[in-house]
């Protein structure tokens, strides 16, 4: 297995040294590997721009930042070979087609005349149809770049820039373009006026300066003065000005001074604009300021008329609702998302939000909305709102059959090794009680075949030993639901309420485990990126069964977090979540992503137990015939950033800290809420549940878990071939417990944490669909804290069955 890795690694280094990028060049040609762009006089940091990205052509794309791989795809076919092997298909397709032609002439029926034949793309076409030409030195080229160039830094304010070249000729056929740019003294706008001769655009105008980047005495910027266009023309658009855009608007250089200033004048032009209103045309020659005059909502709109076959109207509010055959949405939820409102005036922004909503409803595959000017009783200035929406399939039914197969983590250590099959069928309603509400049901169960030392059990199945099935219940609404029923809540709000039950039955030659659970919260937005979910409820009982052997071991392992995982218990709390999300969609750019949680547990069980004068089993109080209940607070944050280093390259970067608190009636946190690390989405050089707590090192056949959690990732991402994406990645971090552990030695947290951070790397292969992303990751672990200092850097002596294969649906952060 070491010579096979180790052959993989020299093929792929052969192929990156072997092929040359230049290999197919001309005499007389060379490949442009870099442009370099330098100012005659050096500026200070507040000036430094973007002016490099006006450099033309680009040179040939690197794959992971140094390797041209699309160009060296475009290289591989032999082009006189490929024009031969061309020829000579041509020469083929030609001859078929003739013969077809002829007989074609022959045949009198249509339906027995053959199709003639086409040209097919060949495999070395295929390449250089998904490569990438080279990009060559070409003077015509350069003489554009330098106009580029210098034009920018004009619109800079550097009127009397000018920018001069030189080309560098390396080995290989290769060459570098120097582009030194000469900008001389810069240009500054004296003052700024403002001459519009409409009153109503005049007063949002002067009324909106604060929020100008344009002052006196700042260097001109032509970019500057487009963007205040465009922030003045927002304004204008989301208070009455439908027709209104940046054009109208224009800056008009007043006097340029000998002293290097310029006067600059903002005027307004008026449009020329002919528009329907009514069935008739009329010429819009004034700006003018429209109102909302109806919203017409189809809920279930049908493109073809053809197909209505009843059509019923319904007034809610200030809505008017068409419906198309039924009725099938509540028009309370549909309102609800809708920011359009009658005798308002139009708002740009308002649209936006209300497609927003709409979508966020996930229930319309087909959001159009639009307006129409009307007269009404002679009076123009008004429009009529349409809101398309046609429906997603309400139902929906889905099974999936996995096999499983998990691997033991090493040679040396007994975790369980199993192999077994897992069906589930999942049944969604996006539209159960007519309210967009999502209703999911899903039952489970699977089988596996479990090897483990200390298994003494009989096989409960034919040749499997270990069962487990369940079923969930979950319901979505888009309003807040009971106790307390809020009826009037603001739109933006997006109020939700989530209501999920579940039950999973898990059934082992060495015990059996009945898991129950209860969840009830709610869920709005106090912006477009700020989330909040409150759980009031979060209830969940476990409930076990051992075997007598099984008693045996545990009473043989004498460890109280073991054991403590293996007897009945019960939990009631809640919980909150605060998520901020600055991602835009629409657009490639950086954002971040924050998630922090804090859960709360036991209070209420506590409290009840001393006003009742409860008296505590073995120091604890229990409910419900003697099941114990946890008390804890339990906190974890999770910070992501995303960087954009190009439209299909990015950077992703996680931090992760946790940490649960046990406290009153338990000294152990509870299985389900304490920390753990290692997995396909968390420390991938690690098998699920096995690094830590701290260095301790287990030898058994129990899942490790902690009080506390540290995890800290890395991962390029850059697309390859269409959907085809790699990435590189590096995760370190590990587990701790808040107090010593005799049976877990060296696990509890100390000032020498950074020492016990385990490190993993790796890279992966990733099938991007867009609506489907398909992840296969390979994990090297680099130190393993758990092993004795000295020999904690494992990479040096990395084994075959050390190496973690991962394979997953989605990115892992």
């Amino acid at each position: 297995m070491k010579f096979r890795i180790a052959g993989l690694f020299l093929l792929v280094a052969l192929l990156i040294s072997s092929c040359s990028p230049t290999r197919r060049l001309m005499d007389g040609e060379y490949l442009l590997v870099k442009n370099k762009v330098v100012e005659s006089t050096p500026l200070k940091k507040s000036e430094k721009d973007d002016i490099a990205d006006y450099v033309l052509p680009k040179t040939n794309k690197k794959f992971l930042g140094f390797w041209r791989f699309y160009l060296q795809i475009y290289n591989l076919p032999n082009p006189d070979s490929l024009a031969a092997k061309k020829e000579r298909q041509m020469i083929r397709i030609n001859e078929k087609n003739q013969k077809i032609t002829e007989y074609n002439a022959t045949v009198t029926n249509p339906k027995k005349k053959k199709k003639l034949k086409k040209e097919r793309l060949l495999f070395g076409e295929w390449l250089q149809k998904n490569g990438e030409r080279p990009v060559l030195l070409d003077s015509l080229r350069i003489k554009k770049s330098k106009l580029l160039l210098a034009g920018y830094a004009r619109n800079k304010g550097f009127f009397r820039a000018y920018v001069t070249d030189s080309v560098v000729f390396k080995k290989n056929k290769k060459a570098e373009v120097i582009y030194t740019v000469h900008r001389g003294p810069a240009t500054y706008i004296d003052t700024i006026k403002i001459e519009i001769n409409n009153p109503g655009i005049n007063f949002y105008v002067n009324a909106n300066l604060k929020g100008s980047k344009l002052k006196n005495n700042m260097k001109y910027d032509l970019q500057k003065l487009d963007d205040e266009r465009m922030r003045l023309t927002e304004i204008l658009k989301n208070n009455g000005y439908f027709t209104f855009n940046k054009e109208y608007l224009k800056f008009y250089a007043d006097t340029v001074t000998d002293s290097g200033t310029v006067h600059m004048v903002m005027r307004l032009n008026n449009p020329d604009l002919l528009f329907p209103i009514n069935g008739d045309t009329i010429r819009l020659k004034e700006h003018k300021k429209f109102k909302i005059n109806e919203v017409f909502v189809s809920p279930n709109f049908l493109i073809h008329e053809e197909e209505i076959l009843s059509r019923d109207t319904i007034r809610y509010n200030n809505y008017i609702f068409v419906y198309n055959n039924k009725k099938n949405y509540n028009q309370k939820i549909i309102a609800q998302s809708i920011f359009i409102e009658k005798d308002q005036y139009y708002s740009a922004q308002n649209e936006v939000k209300t497609q927003k909503a709409l979508a966020e409803l996930r229930n319309f595959k087909y959001i159009h909305i639009r307006f129409e000017p009307v007269s009404v009783d002679g009076k123009d200035g008004l429009l009529n709102c349409y809101i398309d929406l046609s429906p997603l399939p309400k139902q929906n039914l889905g099974v999936e059959l996995q096999a499983t197969n998990t691997a033991a983590a090493n040679s040396e250590e007994s975790k369980a090794t199993s192999v077994g099959i897992n069906i589930s069928a999942n049944y969604v309603n996006k539209n159960i009680f007519k309210g967009a509400e999502l209703f999911e049901f899903k039952i489970f169960g699977g089988a596996e075949l479990q090897f483990l030392d200390n298994s003494t059990g009989e096989n409960i199945l034919g040749p499997f030993n270990t069962l487990n099935f369940g079923t969930s219940v979950s319901l979505l609404t888009n309003q807040f639901l009971f106790p307390i029923k809020i009826s009037k809540v603001r739109k933006w709000v997006k109020p939700k309420s989530r209501i999920a039950l579940g039950y999973n039955f898990q059934l082992r030659p060495d015990y059996s485990r009945h898991v129950g659970s209860l969840n009830f919260g709610y869920e709005w937005s106090s912006s477009p990126k700020i989330k909040h979910i409150l759980n009031i409820a979060e209830v969940s009982f476990v409930e076990v069964e051992l075997s007598d052997a099984f008693k045996d071991y545990l009473n043989s392992v004498n460890d109280q977090f073991v054991t403590s995982s293996f007897i009945d218990h019960y939990i009631q709390g809640s919980s909150y979540t605060f998520q901020l999300n600055t991602q835009d969609l629409n657009v490639k750019k950086n954002f971040l992503f924050f998630r922090g949680n804090v859960q709360w547990a036991g209070n209420i069980l506590n409290l009840v137990s001393i006003i009742g004068n409860d008296v505590p089993v073995n120091g604890q109080h229990t409910v419900f015939d003697n099941i114990v209940y946890a008390q804890y607070v339990r906190t974890e944050f999770d910070f992501r950033y995303y960087a954009y280093l190009h439209p299909y390259h990015s950077l992703a970067f996680r931090a992760l800290f946790g940490v649960g608190v046990p406290y009153g009636n338990i000294r152990i946190m509870p299985f389900e809420r304490a920390f753990a690390i290692g997995g396909s989405n968390d420390l991938r050089a690690w098998l699920p549940r096995t690094m830590g707590p701290g260095e301790y090192n287990d030898t058994g056949t129990v899942d490790q878990v902690g009080d506390m959690k540290m995890l800290f990732s890395a991962e390029y991402r850059g697309k390859i071939y269409r959907f085809l994406e790699g990435a590189l990645f590096a995760d370190f971090g590990n587990i701790w417990l808040l107090r010593q552990d005799s049976d877990r030695i060296g696990g509890e947290i100390s000032s020498k944490f950074i020492e016990q951070l385990a490190l993993g790397a790796g890279f992966g292969i990733r099938l991007n669909f867009g609506y489907f992303i398909f992840r296969f990751d390979v994990a090297f672990p680099f130190r393993d804290p758990r092993l004795p200092a000295g020999e904690r850097w494992v990479i040096a002596n990395l084994k075959p069955e050390m190496v973690r294969y991962n394979i997953a649906i989605g990115y892992p952060f």
